[in-house]
């Protein structure tokens, strides 16, 4: 881009930086650590459910080893991760942003959800020819595996919150969404390496996919830790904070404090952009969650070929990123939300019209990760936009929106997993797509009403 001064959108004011290049670092380690973490939630997404599955009645047919459980059950424990996060993420951030430690914490919860993700195949390979599918019998490692899972979750939760808030309090309002388009091109550049090269690994050792997300984290984590600054201005502020109050505020009253500190078209504005983003949501975590077991089942594509349409969709999703990054700086939000809400209809349509052909549904995939692209991209600032310039709440407001727009899916899977129990049809999954994003209309029109109201 061009070294042109810009008016970021942020509410009333105006904030001029000539350039991001100073902040390429900050940019960089956003796209690292959504590559490591994609990588990671890769393999977690594509073969958990399936070890979760496997030996299971519907999966009779194929040679996978597993705890035997239904498509209902594996989506409660699959959308756990959002019902945690719905609950913690907030608090997670809030406390990020009264911490005058945010990047060694985040840090930290790093490397621990790291181990976490380690043990999941190695309490999978607990799992024998003769157990498999025998629920009963596998109790205790279905056990740990779950609480592996979720200790995963959690500590990627905190991390992600401490860290996130620390990046976008360090870089100008103006560059968020370049720096998002780093986290989703990277994001996508980890999806399509780590699907490429596991849909060889697997069928080697299923723990690879796991273990390569693990180091790889691990890896970012030691270099950000030694390559950025402390908060030096933010702590500062924080500590006068504490000896003027004489305690250290709780969560909640951060979050509070974040409530009463935006006026009421920017609160409406942002549940407008919570409500759009879950509803958009709805398809792609469904996608997410029984992609795999759609192409096994319905299509006859085994696991390992199954990642292969994973990495396509980010292809799309990855391709698209920048130059929405970049465009977003000048364009109308509203106008970019229509076209990824158009794409993502068009997609779930296309998905049912391709069938069973398996090159058309890679041809699917990446157009609709392209629409999927856009959310991703402009969402995050879009939120962070409203607050006032310096602000000490960016990990606040960031885990909230997190927090929200996740909230939809620990019903959302589920449901679905009872609709797929209950008609034998994993096309429920684009149908859903299909409705959702087109609900998501309603939200935009109302939110492109505010944004005339404040122009």
């Amino acid at each position: 881009m061009a070294e042109s001064i810009l008016a970021a959108e942020a509410g009333n004011g105006i904030e001029t930086v000539a350039s991001g290049k100073k902040y390429f670092k900050f940019f960089l380690f956003n796209g690292l650590f959504n590559m490591s973490i994609s990588v990671i939630w890769g393999a977690y997404y594509t073969y958990l459910p399936i070890i979760l599955q496997g030996g299971n009645p519907n999966f009779a047919s194929h040679a996978t080893l597993g705890f035997g459980l239904s498509a209902f059950i594996t989506g409660l424990i699959m959308s756990v991760d959002s019902i945690l996060g719905t609950i913690f993420n907030p608090i997670f951030g809030a406390m990020g942003d009264r911490s005058l430690r945010r990047k060694e914490v985040g840090v930290f919860m790093g490397i621990i959800m790291s181990l976490f993700i380690i043990a999941l195949p190695l309490i999978a390979n607990i799992v024998t020819p003769e157990t498999s599918g025998k629920t009963e019998e596998l109790l205790v490692p279905l056990v740990l595996m779950i609480i592996a899972a979720f200790g995963a979750i959690m500590t990627d939760s905190i991390g992600a919150s401490y860290r996130s808030g620390y990046k976008f309090s360090m870089v100008p309002k103006l560059h968020h969404n370049k720096m998002m388009s780093f986290s989703v091109t990277f994001g996508g550049i980890g999806f399509i390496s780590i699907t490429l090269l596991a849909s060889y690994l697997y069928t080697l050792n299923t723990g690879y996919p796991f273990y390569i997300g693990a180091l790889l984290q691990f890896l970012v984590i030691l270099a950000f830790y030694f390559s950025v600054p402390q908060e030096v201005e933010k702590n500062l502020r924080i500590k006068a904070e504490i000896e003027k109050t004489k305690n250290k505020p709780n969560p909640l009253q951060v979050i509070k404090n974040l409530y009463f500190l935006l006026d009421k078209q920017a609160k409406m504005s942002i549940l407008m952009i919570f409500i759009l983003k879950s509803l958009t949501g709805f398809g792609v975590y469904g996608l997410q969650t029984y992609a795999s077991s759609y192409l096994l089942l319905e299509v006859g594509v085994m696991p390992n070929l199954a990642a292969i349409a994973t990495a396509v969709y980010f292809l799309g999703y990855m391709g698209a990123a920048m130059p929405i990054g970049y465009i977003a700086d000048k364009a109308s939000r509203i106008k970019l939300y229509i076209i990824g809400i158009v794409i993502a209809i068009m997609g779930g349509i296309f998905f049912l019209a391709v069938g069973s052909n398996f090159v058309g549904i890679l041809i699917v995939a990446a157009f609709i990760g392209i629409g999927f692209s856009v959310f991703d991209v402009i969402t995050i600032p879009y939120i962070l936009s409203f607050l006032p310039d310096k602000s000490d709440y960016t990990g606040t407001a960031y885990s909230l929106a997190v927090a929200l727009v996740v909230s939809t899916t620990f019903f959302i899977v589920p449901v679905i997993g009872f609709l797929i129990d209950l008609t034998g049809n994993y096309n429920t999954l684009f149908y859903v797509l299909i409705a959702s994003c087109s609900l998501a209309f309603i939200p935009l029109k109302v939110l492109s009403g505010l944004t005339k109201q404040e122009a």
